[in-house]
């Protein structure tokens, strides 16, 4: 297996790297379209992010939530 897939397989390396923020700016596009509440989880159970009244909220960040990504989610 070709290491570049095998590192994005296994969530490393520089494609997985860039996933995380394609997806964190597809998902405030999404929330700064809309006004309800919303919860972003990963793979159906587990808890990301959730917006409520508003407010966005992070959950479970020490997998995937990286400082930078502010950036993307308080533009």
């Amino acid at each position: 297996m070709a290491l570049a897939r095998r590192q994005l397989l296994h969530g490393q390396g520089p494609l997985a790297d860039m996933g995380k923020p394609r997806m964190l700016a597809a998902v405030a596009r999404t929330l700064a379209s809309r006004a309800e509440d919303a919860a972003l989880t990963l793979n159906g159970d587990v808890l990301m992010l959730t917006r409520v009244a508003g407010t966005l909220q992070k959950h479970n960040t020490d997998g995937w939530y990286d400082e930078d990504y502010d950036r993307i989610l308080y533009p």
